[in-house]
């Protein structure tokens, strides 16, 4: 456990700046917290660190993407052995700022084997992902072509989509 009887000092964890396109996320049981970073060569990864150890560990191995995507959500499944991440595009619009296309595909990767598993998306652009306590995953999806959003509900541990229901069954409207 994390002695916070003692004082602590401040860690750096990022080795470079920028990739925070995502807030850090604790997993459930408190081991670790995830977080995008930049490698060596400037391409966004998924990183976690471990605050007992002081150990940054790299999960991710994304091939250079010319530098067009980014990480913009992070999840922890409810047993702390699998991270969702959404992986977005964005464009540059000058040499600091940056503006977010649309998300590409999410992501579900087990932190020990470091396998990912990629959930179809459909061309639809995200809006939100809530984790369930089965160890399903709602996914809030609108649509890039008709006006119709769907939900999809993706199990974790089976790695099926196990609907999509239209929204306006549920009478759900989008909150922002």
């Amino acid at each position: 456990n994390l002695e916070l009887n003692q004082p602590l000092s401040p860690v750096e964890i990022t080795d470079r700046d920028g990739a925070h396109h995502a807030k850090l996320t604790w997993s459930p049981d408190g081991r670790y917290f995830a977080y995008p970073d930049f490698d060596v060569n400037g391409i966004t990864q998924l990183y976690l660190y471990d605050p007992i150890a002081q150990q940054k560990t790299r999960i991710t191995d994304f091939a250079d993407n010319a530098h067009a995507y980014g990480i913009s959500q992070i999840m922890w499944s409810l047993d702390s052995k699998k991270i969702i991440f959404t992986k977005v595009k964005y464009n540059k619009v000058d040499s600091y700022l940056y503006n977010y296309d649309a998300v590409d595909s999410v992501g579900v990767i087990d932190i020990h084997s470091r396998g990912i598993d990629w959930i179809d998306i459909a061309d639809r652009g995200l809006a939100d992902i809530w984790v369930g306590n089965n160890n399903n995953i709602l996914i809030y999806l609108e649509s890039n072509t008709t006006d119709e959003p769907i939900i999809m509900i993706y199990n974790l541990d089976n790695k099926l989509n196990t609907s999509k229901i239209h929204p306006q069954v549920f009478n759900i409207f989008p909150y922002y």
